[in-house]
């Protein structure tokens, strides 16, 4: 018999109802871990709107599925890594509703630039070139070139600096 589980996510604040998610996993009862996420379909499960494992939790049952879930991506795309690894594991592609939070952080910008959109993500560039390992890496491996505006960042980073001054000018050091 498949088991329907309940994850509860519940605030601190009164005015905030608590709100439950409901998913079919197509399994029967019992315990399973997916993601390092204990998933337990005998009970609800209760989680805090403030618990960082939250987005873990909610992706990791999405992971189990193998598919998508509606009613909790709006709690998924709430944090940068998991709504990329959403967009990417489970959407398969790009997932506009969340990019507004991706595009926030320069790791996430990057690699959903890479892996999603495979190319220039110029409403990111801003956030990307504010890290020079990312910075490197974006014009290495998507721009494929010379990117001017972030060589001052990549510049602070000794390393990077070197690597990027002799792939792209040609100068050993």
């Amino acid at each position: 018999m498949n088991k329907e589980v309940e994850i509860i996510i519940y605030s601190d604040d009164p005015k905030i109802e608590p709100t439950i998610l409901k998913v079919d996993l197509g399994i029967d009862n019992g315990s399973y871990i997916q993601n390092s996420v204990f998933i337990n379909t005998t009970s609800p499960q209760y989680i805090h709107i403030d618990n960082k494992d939250l987005f873990k939790t909610l992706f990791s049952y999405s992971f189990f599925i193998y598919r998508r879930w509606p009613e909790a991506e709006e709690y998924i795309k709430r944090d940068p890594e998991w709504a990329y690894n959403y967009s990417r594991y489970i959407i398969k592609g790009r997932w506009p509703e969340a990019e507004e939070i991706i595009i926030k952080k320069p790791e996430w910008a990057y690699n959903y630039a890479l892996n999603i959109i495979k190319g220039r993500w110029l409403e990111a560039e801003e956030t990307i070139k504010q890290d020079s390992f990312y910075a490197f890496h974006y014009a290495l491996n998507i721009m494929k070139e010379r990117w001017s505006e972030a060589e001052e960042i990549i510049k602070q980073d000794p390393y990077y600096s070197g690597v990027y001054d002799t792939l792209i000018f040609g100068v050993n050091i």
